[in-house]
C-alpha cells in the first residue's frame, strides 16, 4: 500500500467517522424522545419492524439495514517505458465497502422501555432522516 493510498484511506474514515457521529447522533436523539411512548409512535416514523421477539415478558421490536456500495479509490502508480523512463500514472481501483444499522426497541405493555441502536453512518441515515420530522416537532415545541 502506498503511503498516499494509507493516506486517503484514513481521511475517507474520518470523514465517514463524522458522518457516523452526526446519523447515529441523530438516530440516538430520536429514540430518547419516543421513549415512554407507545411502540405504535415508533411505527409512525420508522414503519413496521423487521422482527419482533418476546424475551422475559419484554417485546423487543428490531429494525435493520445493510449492504455495501462501491467506493472508488485514488491510486498512483509509477510505471517505467520502455525507453527506460518512468512515468507516474493516476488511477482509481473500486473498492467495496460495508454498511449496516440496527435499532432496537424494548417495551413493557406496549410502552418503550430502553433502545439500543448499532451501526456506521450510511447505514443509520435511513433511519436518522425517518426520525427528523419527530426532532423538527420537538425543537419547535422547545422554542415556544
Amino acid at each position: 500500500m502506498t503511503f498516499k493510498r494509507s493516506l486517503y484511506m484514513i481521511l475517507i474514515g474520518f470523514v465517514l467517522a463524522g458522518c457516523a457521529n452526526h446519523s447515529v447522533e441523530d438516530v440516538r436523539a430520536g429514540l430518547s424522545v419516543l421513549q415512554e411512548y407507545p411502540v405504535e409512535k415508533a411505527f409512525e416514523y420508522l414503519g413496521f419492524p423487521d422482527a419482533e421477539q418476546t424475551i422475559a415478558g419484554k417485546t423487543v421490536y428490531s429494525w435493520s439495514v445493510f449492504g455495501s456500495y462501491r467506493v472508488d479509490v485514488p491510486q498512483t502508480s509509477r510505471i517505467r517505458k520502455s525507453t527506460g523512463e518512468t512515468a507516474t500514472v493516476n488511477f482509481t481501483r473500486p473498492t467495496l465497502a460495508q454498511f449496516s444499522c440496527r435499532v432496537r426497541l424494548i417495551t413493557q405493555d406496549q410502552e418503550i422501555e430502553s433502545w439500543d441502536i448499532a451501526g456506521d453512518s450510511v447505514g443509520c441515515q435511513t433511519y436518522a432522516k425517518r426520525l427528523e420530522p419527530l426532532l423538527n416537532t420537538v425543537e419547535t415545541d422547545e422554542d415556544l
